[in-house]
């Protein structure tokens, strides 16, 4: 096989985050998800009030309906 030089070159210590993180996340499923800009608007200034990110909160909702 040849090698070809092209000047750049992959550090494994810098995009390894980045590649696991990637793994980690090639089984989650996405959903679009159509909420009124009135409710978003409030969720999201609650959400940055508690230092809390939407999929966050999503995930917490999930997990507490499959619970009961």
């Amino acid at each position: 096989m040849a090698f070809i030089d092209s000047g750049k070159n992959f550090d494994k210590e810098e995009n390894g985050d980045t590649m696991q993180l990637r793994l980690d996340n090639s089984d989650i499923k996405q959903y679009p998800l159509r909420i009124p800009a009135k409710l978003y608007k409030k969720v999201r200034i609650k959400l940055m009030q508690e230092d809390k990110n939407l999929r966050e909160l999503i995930l917490d909702m999930l997990n507490q309906y499959i619970k009961e």
